[in-house]
């Protein structure tokens, strides 16, 4: 339990907490501990969502060729473009809006080709 005098990072700095306990964890222990379990969660539901597209939809376990390439755009430059999109609006940066964008026609192009694969167009 805190003192009355104890320091806290929270303004106004003369504000009053008697029951605050700062954190004992270092930020790089709490964000390893969070990515670690973040791995294993993913991982898991990677494993997992394969083997239930693939009940959902045959093209996933014969490997069609539209669609790997499809996901394949998707997983490999829409993954990490939308990390990047999630920076730029928390930073707030100039670019957010024009990546949004990109994105999302990526994904409707993608959800398109999707679809007229499964109608017979190639």
């Amino acid at each position: 339990m805190a003192t009355q005098g104890e320091d806290h990072p929270y303004v106004p700095r003369d504000l009053k907490l008697p029951d605050y306990v700062p954190v004992f964890l270092s930020q790089s222990t709490i964000l390893s501990v969070y990515g670690i379990a973040s791995l294993l969660v993913v991982s898991f539901m990677w494993i997992l969502s394969g083997k239930e597209y693939s009940k959902g939809d045959s093209r996933y376990a014969g490997r069609d060729s539209g669609v790997v390439a499809v996901e394949g755009i998707t997983a490999v430059l829409e993954g990490p473009a939308c990390l990047l999109a999630v920076y730029a609006i928390a930073t707030k940066k100039s670019y957010n809006y024009i990546l949004q964008v990109a994105i999302s026609l990526g994904q409707l192009y993608g959800t398109a080709v999707y679809f007229l694969i499964s109608l017979g167009w190639r």
